[in-house]
């Protein structure tokens, strides 16, 4: 051990060193080991100078990220893992990671990537250039590029029933999978079975709000991937023929109702629309949605 720790407070040696001085003129009048262990004080000083005072103790005082065994985090984050191709879903404030999902990866501890329902969901959207590409390579992804995930939400508030991610192959089954489920009009069906089969009265019409992010999601899958232009331009078609009646008020069907329904009113979209399809009564119906926004309140 050093005589002394980072140059800072009392060494063995220095105290052991004083204590003997201090014992052989204890007679004389008594010595006091000075504050910073490298003198002696005489008894009549140390009666003359005030005594240091002790430092306050320091009240306990919880972290407010600390969440203790037992209580739940405030929120949940789903963050993205880059390459390695999963989901982790993190606590907050506590930092703790809760879970790892396996998306793009193959993950031991639950089958996924190697059981037949996982492969089947991993394959079934693939294009036929992409399975060409992955024949001689097992026929499927062993690990992917996972980012910005993006949840679920119901009339402009996150439902948090769905997590959707960035990766090209997932986002070509999910179209493919909407383009088999299109009424007559091509347009999204709101209301369907797991076969892509209508269910009730009005399930073959379509929710405006279903189709704006499909004619979105397909322009920014153009500016990220290319090759999604035409069939955004083909799906912005369809809407304006079915669902902007003439005086550019937005339906929110596909059939004519007469309805108003504000939270299908999508502005931001509209100029993007505009923009893509070279089709300037989308910014009228952009105009048209702050108009109404605004004598609505």
């Amino acid at each position: 051990m050093r005589d002394n720790e980072n140059g800072k407070g009392v060494s063995r040696r220095t105290l052991l060193g004083t204590t003997a001085a201090a014992a052989g003129v204890g007679l004389a009048g008594g010595v006091a080991l000075g504050t910073d262990g490298k003198g002696l004080v005489t008894a009549a000083d140390a009666q003359t100078k005030a005594a240091p005072k002790a430092p306050a103790a320091r009240p306990a005082v919880l972290q407010k990220a600390e969440v203790a065994p037992g209580e739940l985090d405030e929120y949940y984050t789903f963050f993205s893992s880059g390459q390695s191709g999963e989901m982790r879903i993190i606590g907050l404030p506590s930092m703790r990671e809760l879970m790892r999902v396996p998306v793009f990866n193959r993950c031991s501890a639950t089958g996924w990537g190697q059981t037949n329902e996982s492969l089947k969901v991993l394959t079934e959207g693939l294009l036929p250039e992409t399975r060409e590409f992955l024949k001689n390579r097992g026929g499927t992804y062993m690990n992917g590029d996972l980012h910005h995930p993006h949840l679920s939400f119901t009339d402009g508030t996150y439902d948090g029933r769905y997590v959707f991610m960035n990766d090209k192959a997932t986002f070509d089954g999910l179209w493919q999978h909407a383009q088999a489920r299109r009424n007559g009009k091509g347009l999204l069906r709101w209301h369907y079975d797991a076969n892509g089969s209508p269910v009730g009265s009005g399930a073959d019409n379509a929710a405006t709000d279903a189709d704006e992010d499909a004619a979105f999601a397909l322009i920014m899958a153009d500016k990220q991937w290319g090759g999604y232009l035409a069939a955004a331009n083909t799906h912005l078609t369809s809407m304006m023929n079915n669902m902007v009646a003439g005086d550019n008020t937005l339906r929110p069907d596909d059939v004519n109702s007469g309805d108003i329904n504000p939270s299908y009113f999508a502005p931001a979209y509209y100029r993007v629309f505009a923009q893509a399809s070279g089709n300037s009564r989308w910014l009228r119906c952009s105009d048209e949605r702050h108009f109404f926004m605004k004598y609505a309140w």
